[in-house]
This record gives structure tokens, sequence and C-alpha cells, in this order.
């Protein structure tokens, strides 16, 4: 299934928005979250959900001060999208009790 990346995200009691952009011609990056601008970038030739779940991990990270370093930011990403990945059922179930389903 094709990634479709979200205009904003909320997390926690943030809204960012997410924008397309040369990331990897820029910077070398696939995707960067700048917290002062409230906005998540994400390469514009290869947008992913990873990408995508790697800057809100460091996103909770920053407004719970958790003071993760990059690799647990990053083994805290891939544990989310496999855990996405493998219970589909179960975030669409959890999304309408959560009330976000509606």
């Amino acid at each position: 299934m094709k990634f479709r990346t979200p205009r904003t995200v909320k997390i926690l009691a943030t809204r960012l928005k997410v924008s397309l952009v040369d990331l990897a011609g820029e910077c070398g990056r696939q995707a960067e979250i700048r917290f002062w601008k409230k906005e998540i970038r994400l390469d514009k030739d290869n947008p992913n959900a990873e990408s995508l779940l790697h800057e809100i991990v460091h996103s909770v990270d920053e407004q719970l001060a958790l003071n993760m370093d990059e690799d647990n930011v990053s083994r805290m990403g891939t544990a989310l999208a496999t855990l996405i990945a493998d219970n589909p059922r179960l975030f669409h179930h959890l999304a309408d009790v959560l009330g976000g389903g509606q």
C-alpha cells in the first residue's frame, strides 16, 4: 500500500505540520523534526511511515522529557512500525474505542 503523507499529526499537546521537502539533497536525511517550527519534514522522494514514526517518537521524547538517545528512538520507531503492521485490526479497534474512528 502506498504511504499517504498526512498534512498534520497531533502528538500529545502539539500539532505538527508534515512537509515534503528535498531533505536528501539538503542534509542527506530521510526525515527530521523541527521542534521550534512544530514541523516534521520528510524527504519528498521517499516519504515513508517508518520515518514519520521515528520523528513522532522524537516528539514524544521531547514533550515527556524522556531523554532518549538516537538509538533508542530508532528502536522504538521500529517497534511501533512493526506493532502496527502486525496488528492492523487492533489499531482500527483502538481508534474506534478511543474516539478517533468517527
